[in-house]
């Protein structure tokens, strides 16, 4: 009875995050306007966007090595095998709420290589923290330097009290997780506080005996959310907007995909959408160019994340006839 319940219950708040999505992205389109949004759309320009695809193709092979860096130290995974693994975990992260639905999915497959799931998970786990502290850092640094100066141009000229927020909020990060793991072990004693314990160690033995590959990762985090704010400021590009600085729209975009990371819609859908409009629009880009260059992102990862799991299945029932 109780998991009918629960399971109810699952099902009820996953249409609830549908709708919240879908119903916000659909009032800012009203809002700022679907006409102004339909022209900027008709105004793309082919040569930026192929550009703004190479990078997210380039920022997600990044990630799939940086994951790799930390999951596979014993080379149980050949790395064209992973990244056909970790391609369809980020996938599978384009219709979860929150970021975790690639762990899910990464780790379901990486099973049938032998690598146990409270060891995939786990460093699954420490990357993604990694990334969120990269991430919090850089969109951190770029409120700050906004609101404090209003010209991010003149980054380094402030960075002694810019890197302030920015370490503070990687350290709430890292606290914020250190705390859920904390109790998960305290309210579990069966078979969730064995597996929760068996991922705590692990997560230890990661920190403790290859601080390298911490430190290789989070550099390589930045490096990823560099090139994913490229892309952005190659669709804003596309659009017909060049006035924009790149360091800017690298650190505002880290801070609107931060959005992303909030459980309340499908990957994000709509929230991060209305939070770039905020962020974007103080760099003086209009509603409708950050809003179509959204959408044009969405579309782009969508194809690029999906076309080659279509093209495998497709083929698969070919290959076994």
């Amino acid at each position: 009875m109780e998991k009918s319940v629960s399971a109810r219950r699952r099902r009820i708040f996953r249409w609830l995050r549908i709708f919240v999505g879908v119903g916000l992205l659909a009032a800012l389109i009203f809002i700022v306007d679907v006409n102004a949004i339909a022209s900027s759309l008709g105004r793309t320009r082919p040569e930026w966007l192929g550009l703004s695809a190479a990078l997210i193709v380039a920022a997600t092979l990044l990630g799939a090595c940086n994951l790799y860096l930390l999951l596979d130290r014993k080379a149980d995974v050949r790395i064209g095998s992973f990244l056909r693994i970790y391609w369809v975990g980020w996938a599978t992260n384009l219709f979860m709420p929150g970021q975790v639905g690639d762990i899910a999915g990464i780790s379901a497959l990486l099973r049938s290589y032998g690598i146990p799931l409270h060891v995939s998970i786990s460093r699954s786990l420490v990357d993604k923290v990694l990334s969120v502290v990269a991430i919090a850092c850089m969109g951190a640094l770029g409120i700050w330097l906004h609101v404090r100066s209003s010209s991010l141009e003149n980054i380094f000229a402030d960075l002694r009290f810019a890197a302030m927020p920015a370490v503070v909020m990687g350290l709430v990060v890292v606290l914020v997780v250190v705390l859920l793991l904390a109790r998960i072990l305290w309210r579990n004693s069966g078979r969730i506080g064995t597996f929760a314990r068996h991922m705590v160690r692990d997560i230890w033995l990661t920190a403790s005996l290859h601080p390298r590959r911490i430190a290789a990762n989070l550099a390589l985090s930045v490096v990823k959310m560099a090139l994913t704010g490229l892309a952005y400021w190659c669709a804003f590009s596309a659009l017909g907007y060049y006035d924009a600085s790149p360091i800017a729209v690298i650190l505002l975009a880290a801070a609107s995909s931060l959005v992303a990371y909030i459980p309340i819609s499908f990957n994000g859908l709509g929230t991060v959408e209305l939070a770039g409009v905020a962020l974007f629009g103080s760099l003086g880009i209009p509603p409708q160019t950050v809003v179509a260059a959204y959408l044009l992102l969405r579309a782009i990862v969508l194809v690029l994340a999906c076309t080659p799991l279509a093209l495998g299945l497709a083929v698969a029932p070919a290959k076994s006839a």
